[in-house]
């Protein structure tokens, strides 16, 4: 799916799309909400879920590395690519 393809969807398409085809690639916290960072091929949904009201008020599509910045330092990324492969 294209980022543009997965703009035109509807909203509760969009939810369905992020996360039946999204690959969960980080959260982080602040005190009111935990984001949630997905990739879905070339480009990123995150979703603002309000811990205390148990929603989503927000999700946004994103195919600007620049909007990763507050994910770096918590992304995991598995440099024993090999070591797994053997598994």
């Amino acid at each position: 799916m294209t980022f543009q393809q997965f703009n035109r969807l509807t909203p509760t398409e969009k939810e369905i799309a992020m996360w039946y085809i999204g690959v969960p690639v980080a959260d982080r916290f602040d005190k009111i909400y935990r984001y949630l960072l997905f990739q879905l091929d070339a480009f990123y949904i995150e979703i603002a879920y309000a811990v205390n009201l148990n929603v989503i008020t927000r999700l946004t599509a994103f195919d600007n590395t620049d909007q990763l910045e507050p994910y770096l330092e918590n992304i995991q990324i598995d440099l024993n690519w090999e070591d797994n492969q053997a598994n």
